[in-house]
């Protein structure tokens, strides 16, 4: 063929690959974007721009949301924190909302339940007000009717992106009954009948590990460089090193704490179940650079409905949790005081000791070695299993009480620990010479 034919179908070629590509390909996703932006029913308004809702609660009250430097509250009925989750929900579905099909000869709107008793839904976007109006369900499909005020269209639009609107006032009402800032809290004073605890967050003292205390050579250093080495310390009723998981789980769990429901203008027989409530925290945060601390305080009430308790903190009004989260708030001193009785990783342990000292009869004592093979033990032979086990179970025993602060001897003895009936020592791994230089 001659080269100059060749070069001209090649450019023929290209050129229609490229018309292919451009028109069918990437104009057919214009197209396609073209129609969808047709059928939205407020176009050009941005979820973002949205910074005011106004509608008629599923309870029937007339609720109003206002959005300021990117914050949602309620300011009607009532000012109160906003459910951010599900005001941006609604800001999010009217800009994005589009119309399933076009009514070509609508009836008058009544027939569609768009005049009165339509639900209508009024919100801001940038310096314009909308309204749209919401009617009765479509007698086939999933859909429903709709207008936008202004408009003669009658519009279907999909019933679940209807019924996105349809909010009681409580899924409009921030839930969080504490906005904690977890990281930032130092100090933590708790106090129910009978009781009363003072916890502090402290450096770790040298040579003790992040996670639980224990000796430093038994446990080499594995933490990230920015990771928090401080732990918790009991300042009061007495001074002592306190429980790490304790004190940040009842941390969590009221950051986590969500309202079940709330009680606004509680009435005077109320707000006296809290003179001495059944559970009274305050955290402490951070001082900031004027030297002020920011708190918390929440107190938990008595039983309310049954199966429901009181919380109060500084809104004025009252929120309402299930009876049994009283379960997560630990009671008693002993709750939040460090008990963990050993503390070390099963791979450093290279020999155990037991020392068996009965009422009657003579001592026993029995080593027990780990090799590649297992465990082994003299003078009396142990399953290699069950020693892992018992080693296992021993690297993080933990008391359930505390009976004693400074045993006696003669305490000592009362309880069988003096002579103790049984003695475990456990040995960690050589160390290694160093070589020289």
């Amino acid at each position: 063929m001659n080269p100059r034919n060749t070069g001209i179908l090649l450019l023929v070629a290209l050129a229609l690959g490229a018309f292919v590509y451009f028109y069918e390909i990437q104009g057919e996703a214009a197209r396609e974007e073209a129609k969808a932006a047709e059928k939205r029913l407020f176009p050009g308004v941005k979820s973002g721009d949205v910074s005011e809702v106004e509608l008629t609660t599923k309870d029937g009250v007339k609720a109003r949301l206002e959005r300021k430097e990117g914050s949602w509250s309620l300011v009607e009925p009532l000012a109160f924190p906003a459910d951010s989750f599900a005001a941006d929900g609604i800001a999010s579905n009217l800009a994005d909302l589009s119309s399933a099909a076009v009514l070509e000869q609508p009836q008058p709107p009544e027939e569609y339940g768009l005049a009165e008793g339509a639900h209508v839904v009024r919100f801001r976007a940038g310096d314009k007000q909308h309204v749209l109006r919401v009617g009765n369900k479509t007698p086939i499909g999933g859909n429903s009717y709709a207008q936008v005020e202004g408009s003669g269209s009658i519009v279907t639009i999909p019933t679940y992106q209807a019924t996105s609107f349809e909010k009681s006032l409580t899924d409009l009402r921030d839930r969080r009954i504490l906005p904690l800032d977890t990281a930032s809290i130092n100090i933590v004073e708790a106090s129910w009948p009978g009781g009363s605890i003072t916890l502090e967050r402290v450096a770790a003292p040298s040579g003790d590990a992040a996670a639980g205390g224990g000796d430093a050579k038994a446990q080499p250093e594995e933490k990230a460089p920015d990771e928090d080495v401080r732990h918790w310390h009991v300042k009061a009723p007495l001074d002592g090193r306190a429980d790490n998981e304790t004190v940040n789980s009842l941390i969590s769990d009221l950051s986590f704490l969500r309202a079940t429901g709330f009680v606004d203008d509680p009435s005077k027989e109320l707000l006296a179940g809290f003179e001495k409530p059944d559970f009274d925290v305050v955290l402490y945060g951070t001082p900031g650079e004027d030297g002020t601390a920011r708190s918390w305080h929440l107190r938990i009430g008595p039983v309310y409905e049954g199966d429901k308790r009181l919380v109060q903190t500084d809104s004025p009004s009252l929120f309402t949790i299930a009876a049994e989260r009283m379960k997560d708030f630990p009671r008693t001193v002993v709750s939040y005081r460090f008990k963990r009785l050993a503390d070390f990783r099963i791979g450093d342990v290279s020999q155990v000791d037991f020392f068996f000292h009965p009422r009657s009869g003579d001592p026993v004592a029995i080593t027990a070695k780990r090799s590649d093979d297992g465990w082994t033990t003299t003078p009396e032979s142990m399953p290699s299993d069950k020693v892992a086990r018992l080693v296992s179970e021993l690297s993080k025993l933990e008391a359930v009480d505390i009976v004693s602060e400074h045993g006696s001897d003669d305490q000592l003895a009362a309880v069988d620990l003096a002579p103790a009936n049984t003695v475990i020592t456990v040995f960690g791994k050589p160390e290694k010479a160093k070589t020289p230089a």
